[in-house]
């Protein structure tokens, strides 16, 4: 006879499969996933989730600098709107980090005061009383919404949209892909989503809203950019891994663990 449950089996088979999968990637790899992100351990799982982030925020970033330098407005629209959900999304690591006790342990002031002087990102995530909503969400929600989900025929949504911007310019313009064969572009396209992003182009406060909602992105990019190498240090400390074992560890993420 035995008290051990079912379940208590199933997760003794996991680890044991865990533990010869970690094995067999030593032979090839310095760290393993499952040495660095053990399953079932709650902080090695918020760590994980802030790097998820972390690369597509970096991977947006690059195109999205390329092509404002090239003053391409069509591409910068397109990878900001994809910035923008990433950052909106981020809500749920900002909010586990306050709410899962291991987790908020872990982090302590890490998000609220993020190394090299980045943005206070427990207070851009935090729902106000009063508007039952965070700054974060009352600039991006419906830009995010936007991105992820396209605007359905036969919907009010999509209607409301034509009609708010009846008076918008509907014209074409081509360009030519690398092979130089003319592409379409659908120029009302941008002009609707850009007022997704930063209001009505016609507004007196138009250029306030612009500035404020970039300026806002750029410190929240930069912050959770920070916050996730720092964050991976941290944890590899935290279960007594050598952080050369990482991998190259810029000096000035070490550098402020020292």
């Amino acid at each position: 006879m035995t008290d051990e449950h079912p379940g208590d089996q199933s997760v003794h088979l996991r680890q044991i499969m865990a533990d010869r999968a970690i094995a067999e990637g030593r032979k090839r790899h310095a760290l393993t996933v499952g040495e660095l992100f053990p399953y079932g351990d709650v902080v090695a799982q918020w760590v994980f989730s802030v790097t998820v982030l972390a690369e597509d925020i970096s991977v947006l970033v690059l195109p999205l600098r390329q092509a404002q330098k090239e003053k391409d407005f069509r591409s910068s629209l397109f990878f900001y709107r994809q910035l923008i959900a990433r950052l909106y999304e981020a809500r749920r690591i900002a909010t586990t980090a306050r709410a899962t006790s291991e987790i908020a342990v872990f982090v302590g002031d890490l998000l609220r005061r993020p190394p090299g002087g980045g943005i206070d990102l427990e207070q851009v995530y935090r729902r106000d009383s009063k508007a039952k909503s965070s700054r974060v969400e009352r600039l991006y929600a419906e830009v995010r919404h936007r991105t992820v989900h396209y605007l359905e025929p036969g919907s009010d949504e999509l209607a409301d949209a034509l009609w708010d911007h009846s008076g918008y310019p509907a014209q074409i313009a081509f360009v030519n892909d690398e092979e130089g064969q003319p592409l379409p572009w659908f120029q009302w396209v941008h002009a609707v989503t850009a007022t997704d992003l930063w209001g009505d182009v016609q507004s007196t406060d138009f250029l306030k809203l612009m500035k404020e909602r970039s300026e806002l992105a750029a410190q929240i990019t930069m912050s959770w950019s920070v916050v996730a190498g720092v964050a991976v240090v941290l944890h590899a400390h935290r279960l007594g891994i050598d952080s050369s074992r990482l991998g190259q560890v810029p000096e000035s993420v070490s550098g402020r663990l020292t």
